[in-house]
């Protein structure tokens, strides 16, 4: 929407009580006239027209003021409409997740970190789960699904990196799967909850008193 176009619309809807207000008060004039006569009609003008300067007056303020505002809510309404239309895509991938029995191990991290399930993960939540299922994994505490001599030739490598100095760590693909029964395993284990997945911590009962 042009920013004369929106500053127009955004002065109408703000003043269009006042708007009402004149029209109503040029119907109490006439009604006036035909009711009290002419001589009364004619004392009460001036306020009229008092009230209908004092509206154009406020309406011109209210439209240079929008006009200067227009390019920012312009903006804000492309941003939200995105946001909404980005939440759509995040509750549509969510709800894919919820019917699936294995995940890539990308899909796992967001999850674990509760944030939308989005490649390449952003960093923060989603990338430290990310690197910490990969380590769990390399240390015997985390199950995949993919070729075993691939998966145990990591592994002899990431623990020939150990010893060796200088040797890299070997990189295991993002893509990886993981079983959604293996990582409610782990979630459950380090009291991690994954609401998409009706997982929450279980707190400690109450012991007798």
């Amino acid at each position: 929407m042009g920013i004369f176009r929106r500053a127009f619309t955004d002065t109408v809807t703000h003043l269009s009580a006042l708007f009402l207000a004149i029209i109503g008060g040029v119907i109490s004039l006439i009604a006036l006239y035909f009711l009290k006569g002419e001589t009364m009609a004619l004392e009460e003008i001036p306020y009229v027209f008092a009230g209908i300067i004092g509206v154009v007056g406020g309406a011109i303020f209210a439209f240079i003021w929008n006009l200067a505002c227009a390019p920012y809510r312009n903006e804000r309404d492309k941003r939200l409409a995105l946001e909404a239309k980005i939440g759509a895509v995040d509750d549509k991938e969510i709800s894919r997740l919820k019917r699936q029995d294995s995940f890539f191990l990308w899909e796992a991290a967001c999850l674990l970190a509760g944030v939308p399930p989005r490649y390449p993960v952003a960093p923060g939540g989603g990338s430290v789960y990310l690197e910490k299922l990969k380590f769990e994994f390399l240390n015997d505490r985390l199950s995949l699904v993919d070729n075993e001599q691939r998966l145990e030739h990591i592994k002899t490598m990431y623990r020939a990196s150990k010893l060796i100095h200088g040797l890299e760590h070997p990189a295991i693909d993002d893509n990886i799967i993981i079983t959604k029964t293996e990582l409610i395993r782990y979630a459950k284990e380090n009291s991690i909850e994954i609401i998409e997945l009706g997982l929450t911590p279980q707190l400690p009962a109450d012991k007798p008193t």
